[in-house]
């Protein structure tokens, strides 16, 4: 074959790896941007290590140690933050073009939560701690659960949150607290400048994170293509070796 063929060939042949789209994957709607410390995520009853950037799903848990602090980080703009000593489930995500819904379970620990965007007027937001229902459609709020008091209590930073005990609906509105407990009436009053230097340096941490998303979005997308491309190795192996097992 002469020569100037054979490099046409080869680099036709370049020509032909370089097209090969790059397979692409649904980034999810809510995922684990940053950790701080000791932090578990645990995935259909599996317990490991906290390894941000990660897909965070329905059913998962998020476990902080002593001084463990985990950050989850919406696509579409908000931030969750799990702060020390929290165990806390994330029993809805229905999240798309169209819906917004979301909805966590503190068993025990603190959560503080912005939302930057919903999808509709139907869109919910819920957090529940003790038996005390915590919602909002777009605020920045958080909410705690004391396990050994039993008490609950939700802090409103900006907008109104509304919670929800045993069918009564109390508003909590920006600058206020509400704290609710077992065998007595919601308590409501101002927060304090602890409660606000804490929100303060919440939002901060935000900042920097929605900064960081583009970043943290594409290291997501990569680990999430290097789990596909594993799947389909282990399955051409097995599939190689289905093929060499038949002829021999």
């Amino acid at each position: 074959m002469p020569r100037h063929q054979v490099r046409a060939n080869d680099q036709e042949d370049e020509a032909a790896v370089t097209a090969t789209p790059t397979p692409k994957v649904e980034l999810p709607p809510l995922f684990l941007a940053q950790v701080n410390g000791d932090v578990y995520l645990v995935h259909k009853g599996n317990k490991k290590k906290a390894d941000p950037p990660q897909k965070v799903e329905a059913d998962d848990h998020i476990l902080t140690g002593d001084k463990g602090k985990a950050y989850l980080e919406f696509a579409s703009g908000g931030t969750v933050e799990i702060g020390p000593k929290s165990d806390v489930k994330i029993s809805q995500l229905n999240i798309n073009k169209t819906t917004f819904k979301a909805r966590f379970l503190i068993a025990v620990g603190k959560m503080k939560t912005i939302i930057h965007k919903m999808a509709s007027s139907s869109s919910t937001f819920e957090v529940e701690a003790g038996g005390v229902v915590a919602g909002v459609r777009g605020t920045t709020f958080e909410v705690d659960y004391n396990k050994d008091s039993k008490q609950a209590c939700a802090k409103t930073y900006d907008g109104t949150v509304y919670t929800r005990e045993n069918g009564k609906e109390t508003l909590v509105k920006k600058g206020f607290s509400l704290v609710a407990g077992p065998g007595g009436s919601p308590v409501l009053g101002p927060l304090t400048g602890s409660d606000v230097a804490d929100f303060v340096d919440f939002l901060d941490a935000s900042d920097k994170l929605e900064k960081a998303k583009e970043i943290i979005i594409k290291k997501l997308e990569q680990r999430l293509l290097d789990e596909v491309a594993k799947k389909v190795l282990g399955n051409a192996g097995g599939a190689v070796g289905n093929v060499l097992q038949f002829h021999f």
